[in-house]
């Protein structure tokens, strides 16, 4: 009990002066979500208005269909990925009854509310629900490795079939219990195995509503030998949920040479083909009779196909029409074409291209064969292009099937997204009409912006058809007969490199927009500063004019006076940032929405990696922000300037080498670029731009020039120095090469690197000293080539049971954190730190002279914090005066240095912690804060006091007091009201960034992971800015007033004095 008032009481007093709550009606004000989804991997429209929407990123969701907007959205574990759905067109599944997901390796049955999102329910899958059926099993029991894609299906009858873990479950769509399992191991159940035999592997991969559409359903799949790749027998399993019965039949394939890996499916067969006892006709089906298994030849110049309801089994070898099998003359994979509910089989071909065709005999003979569509041509075959294509199909209210195309038209001004649409009026000769066509231009498609087409979708509306298209940039658009009605950029979803510029605009560039004319020279004359002077105070005028009657004043738009604030307090930022799909953004950070976006461009080399680097953070001599990608291939590196504000390409410039690292100098050129040193895989140096002037900057900082590079072995350190073999001759001042100065080596079969940090060059440091209570001094240790690292190694394990072992835990026992920290010019170890029975997440940051990082507790199951405060030493009270001068160097050397003295504290956290950041300032005068992205989608804001190693453990002392110390206690608090996401829930969130502003009291928040969430955080308060819901008018009404009232009463003064005077 004492603890706890004791802390309640530290807390209070600690925060007395920062806590700040937040209104309701200022929520979003100052911060913004962006919910991202991951890729699409399927989508179904829900004839609501809506979308159901699985991402690659384990996502399910809802969108609204007319706006992009999100409706509700589940989102699972990393690991924990969606496997299969019952969108289609997986299955036949009543949109009321909710969307059944499959995931967790095929183990996780989990049941959706269509309405809201909200489990219905879940299923562990195995043996009664519980374990999988075996953990010992036989190789030749063992489900082979493609049943790992699961299949699933709703149906209306009351049950969720689900394929998947090795076999057939069948479950209650009302609770999801397990109401019958059937393994794919013949061992296991004698029926499969009296049709296929023992000593074979069997996979089911499809699933299909059976006779009539009463509540049974048919499986199909494959059967093949231990080792072999191609199948020996197409095996159907006829399931009846409500007897909890199963039968198996099988039809030899051997000698027709078929892949599994190249899709086994069910689909619908036509006319008198597969016709018998195991058909299907439903409402929407048209003219189709039966089910059949069909696979592809491993050379693609037939089909495998097995009708389910031929008697005896039998299948048949179908060639391919050579008209249907593209460029290279064979197929490569076949599947049902999504959205027709089976009726069209899609086949994949060699050259990329994709085409429609049914199963249908059309003569009226048992036979099957492949019937491609007649007519509508653009519309059912989609050829192998620059821009892309893809087929989707649909079938409408009333019941048409229909079948559509998309595809990217490239090389004009603008890429085009043609659509053609046709409705099949056949199935058993598999006829079509066209019946639209239309084609949209955008600049958010195509080429440089989105790339090839990927997937689509269709909507076979009352209103008209559109179309749901997927780009190779994992951006997804919707695509009417109007245009593009909205775009959802998913590439977001991965975040990678991100850098801030400045997105106000340069005095420069105000001035040549107030002339219209571009200015010639550098710095504005005497007759440019007026104007500039004069434009100033006609936007404060505006901005005056725009808050008392919400009315605007000619010209002031010229300084942005509808955004003055933020262009005056440096907070106008532009986050640029690379993705793993390859697109580059620019993301405003005043409400997260995309200026601009780049999709690898046509300079980019083949599979390059991209480096990122602000080489103008603001503008400057009447040039914009500039950034500078840098694509490192094979042989070839290419360096792009792109202006930050608009992503338009300022220089480019082509190396015929492979870069290692770039190092951005922190020197200028004559344009205010800042100058990047590439250290190419031969270790020579090069300065980006290439210039004579760059080239001498870059000369100019030898011999104290260092670089440093991190491997899995082991640390180096490198100087600069004159070269004397190959490399460029950079404008013939000879070349540059690199000198080892120091290693620090690793054995990577013991450790591993889990966790680096590095002081931030824009943190500022305030002063060099902290002021203890007693007026004396502690020196800090500030080392701006400080370089901390942790690394994780078994405690007690052999190396081989390590190497290429999980992080984390090692057969249930705990590791060895280890935290070094080196000054990585001169290779020293400065500190070193170890904590036993530590695990990974391990996260880290260093500022000014103290490294936070965090860490899970396998031991105790918890996570825990440790901090360490470096000082060089200390001077009393009166060891510093006008007569008393100690002996201090004025420059840093990282080989001469003496080695810090080090104090660390351990802490409790009590959330498991994802990320961890830091604010910055431009002059580091407002306390630091640590910001701590927590597992359940939280952004805390954590008072760097509570972390201060030198927290007493006793009651403080009267100077400890004065010095704000508070007592130690191991658990950190997360208090509500520096919660900077409040009940926002930012997923997955694994890095939290922070950029200075103008103003010294505000930091701004990027928080990057599945989402991305933007804030402004002021550890001490906006002590340096009026509130934002400051009343500017009634201010205004003040001072007019007082100055009336001074003028009066002057008036009324003067009258009084003349009156005596004349008295």
């Amino acid at each position: 009990m004492v603890y706890r008032i004791t802390l309640a009481v530290a807390i209070a007093g600690l925060l007395a002066q920062g806590a700040s709550g937040l209104y309701a009606d200022e929520v979003g004000k100052l911060d913004w979500h962006r919910q991202n989804l991951g890729r699409f991997a399927s989508a179904a429209f829900d004839g609501r208005g809506g979308i159901t929407v699985v991402g690659e990123a384990s996502t399910i969701s809802s969108i609204n269909s007319r706006t992009g907007d999100l409706g509700w959205r589940q989102v699972l574990s990393p690991q924990d990925t969606i496997l299969a759905t019952s969108l289609p067109p997986h299955t036949h599944s009543s949109s009321n009854a909710g969307t059944a997901t499959v995931s967790s390796g095929g183990r996780v049955v989990r049941l959706w509310s269509p309405s809201d999102g909200s489990m219905i329910w879940e299923t562990f899958l195995g043996r009664g629900g519980g374990d999988p059926p075996s953990t010992e099993q036989t190789e030749a029991e063992a489900p082979p490795a493609e049943s790992s894609a699961a299949g699933v299906v709703s149906t209306e009858g009351g049950y969720v079939v689900v394929l998947s873990a090795g076999g057939i479950h069948v479950l209650s769509a009302s609770s999801g219990a397990v109401l019958g399992q059937w393994w794919c191991q013949p061992a296991r159940e004698p029926d499969l195995a009296a049709v296929v035999g023992l000593d074979v592997q069997v996979a089911f991969t499809s699933l299909r509503l059976a006779a009539g559409g009463g509540g049974g359903l048919l499986a199909g799949g494959w059967s093949k030998k231990k080792g072999s790749s191609e199948a020996d027998a197409f095996v159907v399993a006829e399931i009846n949920p409500s007897e909890r019965l199963v039968t198996y039949k099988a039809a030899t394939v051997s000698g027709m040479g078929v892949d599994p890996s190249a899709g086994v499916s069910l689909a619908h067969t036509h006319g008198g083909c597969g016709a018998g006892g195991g058909g299907s006709s439903s409402s929407n089906s048209g003219d189709k009779k039966g089910l059949a298994v069909v696979g592809v030849s491993r050379d693609g110049s037939s089909l495998a196909v097995f009708p389910a309801a031929s008697d005896p089994p039998l299948a048949s070898r179908t060639p391919l029409p050579t008209d249907l099998r593209g460029a290279t003359g064979a197929v490569s994979g076949v599947a049902e074409l999504a959205g027709t509910d089976g009726g069209v089989l899609e086949l994949r071909r060699g050259d990329g291209g994709s085409v429609a065709v049914s199963l249908s005999s059309g003569k009226g003979d048992k036979t099957c064969a492949v019937s491609g569509l007649d007519g509508a041509r653009e519309a059912r075959s989609c050829a192998a292009g620059g821009g892309g294509c893809a087929l989707a199909g649909g079938v409408s209210a009333s019941g048409k099937t229909f079948v559509a195309s998309a595809s990217m038209l490239q090389g004009g001004p603008v890429d085009k997204v043609i659509v053609s649409v046709a409705e099949v009026t056949a199935f058993g000769d598999f006829t079509a009409a066209l019946v639209d066509s239309f084609e949209t231009s955008s600049p958010g498609l195509g080429g440089a912006a989105s790339g090839r087409i990927e997937g689509a979708f269709l909507e076979a509306g009352e209103q008209g058809f559109r179309v749901l298209v997927v780009s190779e940039d994992d951006s997804a658009q919707m695509v009417g007969r109007g245009g593009v009605e909205w775009v959802r950029e998913e590439a977001l979803a991965a975040a990678d490199q991100v850098v801030f510029v400045d997105s106000s605009k340069d005095e420069l560039a105000i001035l040549a927009a107030s002339v219209g004319e571009e200015v010639d020279h550098d710095v504005p004359g005497w007759r440019e500063r007026l104007r500039l002077d004069r434009l100033e105070l006609t936007s404060l005028v505006g901005r005056s004019l725009y808050a008392a009657t919400g009315l605007r004043l000619p010209g002031s738009e010229l300084l942005d006076s509808a955004d003055a604030s933020h262009s005056a307090f440096g907070l106008k930022k532009l986050a640029v940032c690379t993705t793993a799909a390859g697109k580059i953004y620019a993301l405003d950070m005043a409400d997260g929405s995309v200026t601009w976006s780049l999709f690898r461009p046509s300079w980019m080399p083949s599979g390059a990696k991209v480096l990122l680097h602000a080489t103008r953070s603001k503008g400057a001599l009447g040039y914009s922000p500039e950034v500078a990608v840098i694509a490192v291939g094979e042989a070839k590196t290419v360096v792009s300037g792109l202006d930050a504000l608009t992503g338009l390409e300022t220089y480019r410039e082509e190396l015929d080498l492979k870069v290692d690292s770039a190092v951005p100098l922190g020197v200028k050129d004559g344009q205010e670029r800042n100058i990047i040193m590439l250290v190419d895989s031969h270790r020579q140096v090069h300065a980006v731009p290439r210039s004579a002037e760059a080239s001498s900057a870059l000369r100019g900082l030898l011999p104290q020039l260092f670089y440093h590079s991190l491997s899995e072995t082991g640390l180096e350190s490198f100087s600069v120095v004159p070269s004397a073999t190959g490399g460029d001759s950079d404008k013939d001042e000879g070349p540059l090469g690199s000198a080892t100065v120091a290693s620090v080596p690793f054995n990577p079969t013991r450790s591993k690197v889990v966790a680096t940090a590095y002081p931030d060059g824009r943190d500022g440091v305030q002063t060099p000293a902290h002021t203890l209570g007693d007026d004396s001094l502690l020196i800090k240790y500030i080392n701006p080539r400080l370089f901390a690292f942790a690394t994780l190694c078994p405690e007690e394990a052999e190396s081989e049971e390590w190497a290429g072992g999980d992080a984390g835990q090692l057969n249930g026992k705990g590791q060895e954190l280890t935290v070094t920290l080196v000054d990585y010019v001169s290779g020293r170890v400065l500190h070193r730190i170890s904590h036993k029975g530590a695990a990974e997440p391990v996260h880290m940051q260093v500022s000014e002279s103290w490294v936070v990082y965090s860490y899970w507790s396998a031991v105790s199951h918890r996570t825990e914090m440790s901090t360490l405060s470096l000082y060089e030493g200390m001077i009393d009270k009166y060891g510093l005066s006008p007569f008393n001068r100690p002996e201090w160097k004025e420059e840093f050397s990282s080989f001469e240095s003496r080695v810090p003295i080090v104090l660390q504290k351990t802490f409790i956290f009590p959330l498991p912690v994802t990320a961890l950041g830091i604010t910055l300032t431009q002059y580091g005068i407002t306390s630091k804060n640590i910001l701590v992205g927590t597992a359940i989608g939280q952004v805390v804001s954590l008072d760097r006091r509570f972390l201060d190693p030198r927290r007493p453990q006793e009651e403080p002392t009267k100077t400890e007091k004065e010095e704000k110390l508070i007592q130690y206690q191991p658990y950190l608090p997360v208090v509500p009201t520096q919660v900077l996401s409040y009940h926002k829930v930012i997923e997955r969130v694994d890095r939290v960034l922070t950029e200075p502003t103008g103003l010294e009291s505000t930091s701004l928040v990027l928080a990057l992971g599945l989402d991305i969430f933007g804030a402004r955080v002021a550890p001490s308060k906006t002590y340096d800015m009026l509130d934002p819901n400051f009343n500017y008018a009634l201010l205004a009404l003040v001072l007019g007033a007082m100055a009336t009232a001074v003028g009066v009463a002057n008036r009324l003064a003067a009258h009084k004095r003349l009156s005596e005077q004349w008295a």
